[in-house]
């Protein structure tokens, strides 16, 4: 019989820890909580030294200072602990815990997706500037300290910058879907590419195709739309001057240094452009070669259509995100495509030789 070993999921775990910091940044935990969270500590000792570590990266005594209060130490007659000594036991966090989530202890390096630029300093209950990052095929959904959450789609960036007057992220690539906390006093700003996307109080999802052409898509509420937008953030009270257009919900922009196109979309195009929030891909009459760029997106593995005459076949259906069997399968049942394996990368053909006989539109 073998033996398994079940390694645990250093993503997930990192994503709930910090979960749980900012449940605490926001204040006092409810009873459901506190002991949602001692659960949570005494599961696995990889959620201690996780809650430790994202205590670190977010650089805030308060909420140390909370789990004080959650977790006392309890005035037994035993020993004092030294700071090195193992965690408290599952019965809570103990003040030896609070004490190494509190100095911290000496671990080498950051979690490379939530990073913590060393020459900022803390404003509003958090660093300055974090990064949150997703690799390929890989989505996060993160809570930020103002109540905000911010939705990573693959292989996304984006950099949290914090301060007095106003809440800038900065979407370096990939694509990102906000649901603006309201907070009229510190308006919320998106800025990707060549401009940025102004917000107070909605939801929109924003996408950075390359380095220049950045699309826009409202799911809640009104945004303002800016081209030609400075690279530092625009001030609450700075006059605008450069293009702009204003989107309610359902409406969608492109723009490069110039609104290059606006328009008001249906409900089942805002449902198909957002489906990836809800892990699936959704298509409805989309070439295979638009297919197969998107599905692109989500995993390394090689597909080419070996028939030009496939490129063009319309496509329709929702599959998982990243299923990629799942796809090809349909492909076969219901298009006419047959693949084929050639070492890792799966070629698509016309079943039967009838490629001409496609159906192109």
């Amino acid at each position: 019989m073998k033996t398994v070993i079940q390694f645990p999921d250093r993503t997930r775990i990192e994503q709930e820890a910090a979960t749980w910091i900012a449940r605490l940044d926001r204040g006092s935990l409810d009873a459901d909580e506190q002991r949602a969270l001692r659960t949570w500590l005494a599961a696995d000792r990889a959620h201690r030294d996780a809650l430790s570590h994202m205590a670190q990266v977010w650089g805030n005594l308060d909420c140390m200072g909370i789990l004080a209060e959650l977790f006392p130490e309890r005035h037994e007659p035993t020993p004092a602990r030294k700071p090195w000594q193992p965690w408290a036991s599952a019965g809570g966090l103990g003040l030896a815990a609070v004490v190494m989530l509190a100095v911290g202890l000496q671990l080498g390096g950051l979690f490379d997706r939530f990073r913590v630029d060393s020459d900022m300093t803390p404003s509003h209950k958090m660093p300055s500037e974090l990064v949150y990052r997703t690799e390929r095929g890989e989505q996060i959904d993160i809570q930020l300290a103002d109540g905000s959450t911010l939705s990573l789609n693959t292989l996304s960036e984006a950099r949290i910058h914090f301060e007095t007057g106003l809440r800038t992220v900065y979407l370096t690539y990939g694509e990102a879907h906000f649901d603006v906390a309201s907070d009229p006093q510190r308006p919320f700003v998106v800025q990707a590419g060549q401009g940025h996307v102004r917000a107070v109080g909605t939801a929109f999802n924003v996408r950075l195709r390359d380095e220049q052409v950045v699309e826009v898509l409202v799911s809640e509420g009104v945004v303002e739309v800016v081209a030609e937008a400075a690279t530092e953030p625009v001030s609450s009270d700075e006059p605008e001057t450069a293009p702009t257009v204003m989107l309610e919900q359902g409406g969608s922009a492109i723009y490069t240094t110039s609104i290059t196109h606006s328009e008001a979309l249906p409900n089942t195009k805002v449902e198909q452009r957002l489906a990836w929030r809800r892990g699936k891909w959704l298509f409805e009459g989309e070439t295979l070669a638009e297919v197969l760029d998107e599905v692109s997106r989500y995993t390394d593995r090689e597909i080419v259509i070996a028939d030009p005459e496939l490129s063009g076949l319309r496509i329709g259906g929702y599959f998982d995100i990243g299923d990629v069997d799942g796809l090809m399968k349909a492909l076969e049942l219901g298009f006419g495509v047959e693949t084929v394996y050639r070492g890792e990368a799966l070629w698509l053909q016309a079943s039967g030789g009838r490629s001409r006989d496609l159906e192109e539109g």
